[in-house]
């Protein structure tokens, strides 16, 4: 009886341990929970507000926060994050992440939540915020003879002048098996099988910012020939 009553309790704590380990996830050489916070997103990375649009003076947005599990769960926590500003002179951020144009200049907007901490760039400028712009409109790569990277450029359109986002701009591709873009528009056409008889393939690759009217958005068409 108390063999095989060991046997059962250490089938019973192996069970229970294997429980407890699916649970938890290996992490520089740690145990993490899975529900442990693992980053925090905000719904734009980079955000232009206006001091004084002439319309209704000072703008503001709300921004929101997303929190992402070890276990890669993820929750809304704009209304329970700590929104804090870099500046507060520059723009300042309510507690439920609506974020106000105090004057001209740049500040970070952060979101803590769980231990990890998401954050967005805004630019306050004097006048009136317009559409966003990608430069050039198309661009020609070849990935054997060259140019095999090409350098976008995203612009604003203020009501006075424009305004050079490409450093904070959302860049993405829409095909990154043909074309890859990097964090501030820098653009490589990748080689693969679908253009390696020499039939150029395209890819289109965008820009993104968040305004008080929304989402400004252009866009670049990349070809890229094999040759």
């Amino acid at each position: 009886m108390t063999l095989r009553a060991t046997k059962m309790f250490s089938a019973a704590f192996v069970i229970a341990a294997a429980l407890a380990l699916s649970t938890l996830t290996a992490c520089d050489g740690f145990f993490v929970s899975n529900s442990a916070t693992d980053h925090v997103t905000l719904s734009a990375t980079a955000l232009v507000l206006s001091s004084n649009n002439g319309t209704t003076g000072a703008e503001s947005k709300a921004l929101s926060a997303t929190a992402v599990t070890v276990g890669g769960d993820s929750s809304d926590v704009t209304s329970t994050a700590t929104w804090t500003s870099s500046n507060a002179a520059i723009a300042t951020v309510n507690a439920s992440g609506t974020v106000t144009a105090v004057a001209p200049g740049s500040a970070t907007i952060s979101a803590k939540s769980g231990g990890a901490t998401g954050t967005a760039t805004v630019i306050i400028v004097a006048s009136s915020v317009g559409a966003l712009a990608v430069t050039p409109a198309s661009v020609s790569l070849h990935t054997t003879t060259g140019p095999k990277t090409a350098q976008l450029a995203a612009t604003l359109t203020l009501g006075s002048g424009t305004l050079d986002v490409s450093q904070i701009a959302d860049w993405s591709s829409d095909t990154t098996t043909i074309a890859t873009v990097s964090s501030t528009g820098l653009v490589t056409g990748i080689a693969n099988n679908t253009n390696i008889l020499g039939t150029p393939s395209s890819a289109k690759v965008s820009a993104t910012v968040l305004t008080a009217s929304g989402t400004q958005s252009g866009s670049s068409t990349i070809n890229v020939d094999p040759l």
